[in-house]
């Protein structure tokens, strides 16, 4: 059950990896990386209502946080981007289909990718 979890969040150590390992392909992409990066952001509250239809109070819940959890973490500050994993996490656990989970899953592990490689650039920056 916490499997999928696990293996999602493992997705930033591997963007930073993958990041550090390509660096000549990391600059022709930097434009496109915040924009896929809030799309997916999306995509996973939209999958996630509407997964969560059901259970109004989850539903509203998810709804508030993700609200609050965007407009927060607009700044430019990079290490916010770290905030919406505790999102990601409630919805994982608020959603008890097992189907459901891979597909939250699977859509996090993608976000964190970017959020891995955007993450190495912050890093890159201070050493």
């Amino acid at each position: 059950m916490t499997l999928g979890l696990i293996l999602s969040l493992l997705s930033i150590p591997l963007g930073l990896l993958i990041a550090s390992t390509t660096k000549e392909e990391l600059a022709a992409g930097k434009k496109y990386f915040k924009p896929i990066k809030e799309f997916l952001f999306l995509i996973i509250i939209a999958v996630a209502m509407i997964f969560l239809f059901e259970n109004k109070l989850n539903f509203l819940i998810i709804l508030i946080l993700s609200i609050v959890i965007y407009l927060t973490t607009k700044n430019k500050n990079r290490y916010l981007a770290f905030i919406p994993y505790f999102l990601f996490t409630l919805v994982y656990y608020l959603i008890s289909d097992p189907n459901q989970r891979v597909v939250i899953a699977s859509i996090v592990f993608i976000y964190g990718l970017l959020v891995g490689t955007q993450f190495y650039e912050t890093i890159k920056k201070r050493s």
